[in-house]
């Protein structure tokens, strides 16, 4: 499926599919999360089930308790994809990548307004392609999915 920013949005069951999905990869239980987050175990319920507003303070508390990755965890929210954030939640991927783009800004500068998506899309996708091949024998993991920008997208 094509994602574009505009239909990111908030939806509290992709919330609770992300935080559970990264709980049970700690194999922790509610009581034991609760307890390790400094939360009542009915409050912790609420906050894993995406219960009311994002609370982000949260959520960064939940990947420090958690040792997990925050840029992964708030883009499967926000991309509505909970098993990326615990496909990064021990490699810490994501966070890679958004200081790899820091550096990068910081190198090219103004410059980087420049790069369109289409370009960025393709370097990525080959990026990814060497990552993957490092990865061992079989096929690349189901993360490893660029049909979100597709490859003819030219001039973005």
């Amino acid at each position: 499926m094509v994602r574009t920013p505009f239909e990111i949005s908030v939806h509290p069951k992709v919330v609770a599919a992300t935080l559970k999905g990264l709980r049970r990869h700690r194999r922790l239980s509610v009581n034991d999360a609760a307890a390790a987050m400094g939360m009542p175990r009915r409050s912790y319920l609420h906050f894993e089930a995406g219960g009311g507003k994002l609370n982000v303070d949260h959520l960064i508390r939940f990947a420090e308790v958690f040792q997990c990755d925050l840029a992964a965890l708030l883009a499967a929210i926000f991309l509505q994809s909970p098993t990326l954030a615990v496909r990064c939640a021990d490699n810490k991927m994501m966070t890679a990548m958004v200081l790899a783009a820091l550096d990068f800004s910081d190198t090219a500068g103004v410059r980087m307004t420049r790069l369109t998506a289409a370009d960025a899309a393709r370097q990525f996708r080959a990026a990814f392609a060497a990552l993957a091949a490092t990865m061992g024998e079989g096929e690349a993991p189901a993360w490893l999915d660029w049909r979100r920008v597709p490859p003819e997208a030219e001039g973005d």
